[in-house]
């Protein structure tokens, strides 16, 4: 059976100091950042003929006020850069940059730079459609899904896959509330940033959690009305329930400690539990995101989430077998890219492709190319401390989380218990299961009962959010794979 890859991850806060200092540009591939850094430069050196005087008061001053003010003011590409005194630091060897006699050869480049800095913010030639991207679709999408109850999930097609994926947050944020308390005292109180938090499916794990207050954070309103509904009978049967606040935006162009109720308040753990993807729809977007991510996050804090392998989803794509392949997945999923995705290599930003789960997703998603969103992450102050897949994550805590599998039922009964039935009629999505239980119980002597997934169910776990991880003023990711039990 093949195997499919999820990835958790975790980060760590560093202090700000500790920061090396890498301008936004060379996030992309290195070649291409610094033609098109030069290109840059050399426009202001045309457009701002006192750029040269403005050096000479910056290396007098220290202060670089002036040149950021003019580039502010020529350059309207130029407000998508942060940090403009890392990048202007060094003002003299960036005039000896200016130097350049081959203009053609750097202008083939303009493209690629204003792609980064422009394009990618989803703007359309046409100004009515301008505010129409991703973001919107995603959030009209979710904000159309209709709540169901309990004995309708217990219905579903996917019912035992969607509870695996609930274990495996639950053990991310088991996990990483035990190591922060181990880190700052079992009595700490830990204020949480839940970003994506849809309906709000982690409060539970909240409250088990015994964390102190949680900031609820998504794109689509009436999934933080629902979220809102689901705290209030929490904290209706519950005195010692967290403190909660809501915000209904768009993390990762929106700033999220604008609209806190305390935009000072210090946080010990952020999470962004599938829903990082959605950032990659361009650079100033996966900034935007990792902004709110590290902005309040308190050193020695951590980052944790749960987002998709960008190399799995293409090498299950096929191309090198065909290179016409577009789409791939079976009777409950699908992916499917655009052809303008399709470039050798995909755009490091605004790779999308259309996914389609059956009952909960039909939307588009971007890529996210794990060494970029390392290097970006490092920018904002995130130490990579753990990135583990999810094939490896799931065995290594099989034994500590067995109960809590159990109770959420994320493994379905083969063969299945009297009066049950299985949740695919195809008999072919059990034999792996099958033939696994026939070498266990050709060696035991008995037959056994064994929990596993249908087949289709573990092609869509580890095959598209398969990684999983935790930076600690820092991400952890870990990733997925097909279970040991069947």
């Amino acid at each position: 059976m093949d195997e499919y890859h999820l990835s958790i991850l975790t980060y760590r806060q560093t202090e700000f100091e500790d920061l090396p200092v890498t301008p936004l540009m060379y996030m992309i591939h290195e070649e291409k950042a610094e033609k098109a850094h030069n290109f840059f430069f050399m426009r202001l050196n045309e457009l701002i003929p006192e750029l040269k005087a403005a050096e000479t008061m910056i290396v007098a001053t220290e202060n670089d006020e002036a040149i950021v003010s003019a580039v502010q003011k020529y350059i309207p590409h130029v407000t998508m850069f942060r940090n403009w005194q890392h990048a202007l630091q060094d003002i003299n060897k960036i005039l000896q940059n200016l130097e350049i006699t081959d203009c053609q050869e750097v202008k083939e480049y303009e493209s690629d730079f204003i792609r980064l800095l422009d394009q990618e913010s989803c703007e359309s030639t046409d100004a009515s459609e301008k505010e129409i991207c991703v973001g919107s679709v995603v959030a009209n999408h979710y904000n159309q899904l209709s709540e169901r109850g309990v004995a309708e999930r217990k219905e579903s097609r996917i019912f035992h896959m969607r509870n695996l994926n609930n274990w495996i947050k639950s053990r991310i944020i088991g996990n990483i509330l035990d190591r922060i308390r181990r880190e700052n005292g079992p009595h700490c109180r830990l204020n949480v940033l839940d970003l994506g938090c849809g309906k709000g499916g982690d409060l539970l794990k909240w409250e088990r959690g015994h964390v102190h207050h949680v900031v609820c954070a998504d794109i689509a309103e009436t999934s933080i009305e629902q979220c809102k509904e689901r705290y209030a009978k929490l904290k209706h049967r519950s005195r010692q329930v967290f403190s909660a606040e809501f915000i209904a935006a768009d993390c990762s162009k929106e700033n999220i400690m604008d609209k806190m109720e305390n935009c000072e308040l210090k946080l010990d753990l952020v999470s962004c539990q599938f829903a990082f993807h959605y950032s990659f729809e361009s650079l100033p977007q996966a900034e935007q995101m990792l902004a709110n991510v590290s902005c309040n996050l308190q050193p020695g804090g951590y980052f944790i989430g749960t987002t998709t392998d960008a190399y799995d989803i293409m090498r299950r794509l096929g191309r090198d077998e065909n290179p016409e392949n577009r789409k791939f997945g079976n009777s409950i999923f699908s992916v499917e890219f655009p052809a303008e995705t399709l470039l050798d290599p995909p755009p490091l930003f605004g790779a999308k492709y259309n996914f389609h789960l059956e009952e909960v997703v039909d939307c588009p998603e971007f890529l996210v190319h794990f060494p970029t969103f390392e290097k970006l992450a490092s920018k904002y102050g995130l130490t990579l401390v753990q990135k583990t897949r999810f094939e490896d994550f799931v065995p290594q805590e099989m034994e500590r989380g067995k109960d809590l599998l159990m109770r959420m039922k994320a493994l379905e009964a083969y063969p299945p218990f009297a009066n049950q039935e299985l949740v695919s009629q195809d008999d072919s999505d059990y034999l792996h299961a099958k033939e696994y239980l026939d070498s266990c119980s050709a060696a035991e002597g008995f037959r056994l009962k064994i929990g596993t997934l249908s087949k289709a169910e573990w092609e869509a776990v580890y095959q598209n959010h398969q990684e999983c991880g935790c930076w600690k003023n820092c991400v952890h990711l870990v990733p997925a794979d097909v279970l040991a039990v069947a």
